[in-house]
């Protein structure tokens, strides 16, 4: 079918431009007339297969132009939005340069007023550390001041205190001896028991009875009461020697001293209101059978 036929037909000017609109428009009309449900003529299937076919002319001819009609409308939309992206970009990259700046610009106010702060911080801390220092010199002196007159006080009140006691011993000394009585006849100067033969025989007496009838053993004790009565009864039954008074008393009083300096691990304590030695024990069952 010829293109002119085709428009003829659908019933479309022959000089004016159609289009693809145009074309389904009329055909829809022309097909509405003509279609074999509504219209019952005997040519109603002849004339729809014509509609139907100069459409397809028409729109077969048509379609090269839509084509490049489409093709240039697309062409001119991309250059289109080529240059409003380059638009875009150049005002992307021109509101990225200022916030760059801006951002330069505020580290740069930024560090100088760390460095500001930073040089007043160390001024305070110089100030500081100096009025530390002067306070601490001060408190130094002032103390040091302190302690030269307290140690000159404690000097002054040592020496008064011992100028007191020697004043004292003095005064009890001359009382003694405005006071005392007479040295009977025969008694002996007063001397350490070292110095004298009698009193060396007694310690070497003491230190024969501890060694030879006590040892060391953990956990027992020995009083001292029974330790004075095992010595004056031992001596008593093997040389019939009767402890004298004066005895009685050198024992009570070198006793401790030289029995610790024998036995170093032994205690000296109480045990019951009694004094007694611990960690000893008498070394043979007959002084414990003597005393009891």
């Amino acid at each position: 079918m010829h293109f002119f036929t085709a428009l003829a037909i659908l019933g479309l000017p022959r000089y004016e431009k159609a289009n693809v609109d145009t074309v389904r428009r009329a055909w829809k009309i022309k097909i509405a007339k003509v279609h074999p449900d509504k219209n019952h003529g005997p040519n109603a299937l002849i004339l729809s297969q014509k509609i139907n076919e100069a459409k397809d002319v028409l729109l077969e001819a048509l379609k090269g132009e839509n084509e490049d009609a489409e093709k240039k409308e697309r062409d001119k939309r991309d250059e289109e939005m080529a240059r409003q992206k380059e638009v875009f970009q150049k005002l992307v990259r021109e509101r990225q340069r200022q916030a760059e700046e801006r951002e330069i610009l505020a580290r740069e106010r930024e560090r100088k007023q760390m460095e500001a702060e930073e040089r007043e911080r160390v001024a305070r801390e110089r100030e500081r550390v100096a009025a530390a220092k002067e306070a601490e010199e001060k408190a130094a002196a002032a103390k040091e001041a302190e302690d030269i007159a307290k140690k000159k006080q404690q000097e002054e009140d040592m020496m008064r205190v011992k100028r007191e006691e020697e004043e004292a011993r003095e005064l009890k000394r001359a009382n003694f001896v405005k006071n005392r009585r007479p040295r009977a006849p025969g008694s002996r100067i007063h001397k350490k028991i070292e110095d004298y033969k009698e009193g060396r025989d007694l310690i070497e007496e003491f230190k024969a009875f501890f060694t030879s009838n006590v040892n060391e053993k953990e956990g027992s004790r020995v009083f001292c009461r029974d330790l004075f009565n095992a010595f004056t009864k031992s001596r008593k039954d093997q040389g019939g020697v009767v402890t004298t008074k004066l005895e009685m008393e050198m024992f009570w009083r070198h006793g401790k001293r030289l029995f610790m300096t024998l036995f170093p691990n032994c205690k000296y304590t109480a045990y019951k209101h009694q004094r007694c030695y611990l960690h000893v024990g008498f070394a043979t069952p007959a002084l414990e059978e003597i005393l009891t």
